[in-house]
């Protein structure tokens, strides 16, 4: 289960929330905005003036998740955010790459080869905190947005499943995460 998924299960999605038990969440990390490494938006002070006068597009996950309500957010305050839904990562990423979207929204860490290998950069990020890997990048709350969204993938099952197997899987799980080799990644 990933936070998007959630924004659909809480918004009335074909999963209810007592359908399923969770057994642990394995990874915590806030959306960002990124934008081509040459972009004309240097700054995240850029891209909300540009999109003042401007429509920009935004690549987006879809319509009901929590890339909409995000931009959604900001739109409201007078910015001119047109959404493209790409189901497919691989696509809203050639989106930026390929200028066909001015700015994305996605998590760090899944567009970490593309940061590292200086095609993309972050603009802004939803958090309550720095991430701890681009302290200098600004908070988008900082900016009069008070939106944070800590993404996060968790495992669960299906509701009913034994208890016995459930506290076996979360142990298991619970164990894999606090590993070394996985706390490096």
């Amino acid at each position: 289960l990933i936070g998007d998924t959630l924004a659909t299960i809480a918004g009335g999605g074909r999963w209810k929330l007592a359908d399923v038990i969770p057994l642990g969440i394995m990874i915590r990390q806030p959306s960002g905005l990124f934008v081509k490494n040459d972009s004309k938006h240097k700054t995240f002070a850029d891209l909300l003036a540009d999109a003042k006068n401007n429509e920009l597009k935004v690549a987006i996950l879809g319509f009901g998740s929590a890339d909409e309500i995000l931009i959604g957010q900001i739109n409201a305050m007078g910015h001119k955010f047109r959404m493209v839904p790409f189901a497919s990562p691989g696509e809203r990423y050639a989106s930026i790459l390929g200028g066909h979207a001015d700015v994305l929204i996605e998590q760090a860490g899944d567009v970490r080869s593309f940061l590292d290998s200086k095609q993309m950069r972050p603009l802004a990020f939803f958090a309550d905190a720095p991430a701890p890997a681009f302290p200098g990048i600004p908070l988008v709350k900082d900016s009069g947005f008070p939106i944070i969204i800590n993404q996060f993938r968790s495992i669960v099952v299906r509701a009913g499943t034994d208890p016995k197997h459930v506290a076996t899987l979360a142990a298991a799980i619970e164990k894999a995460g606090r590993s070394p080799d996985f706390v490096k990644l």
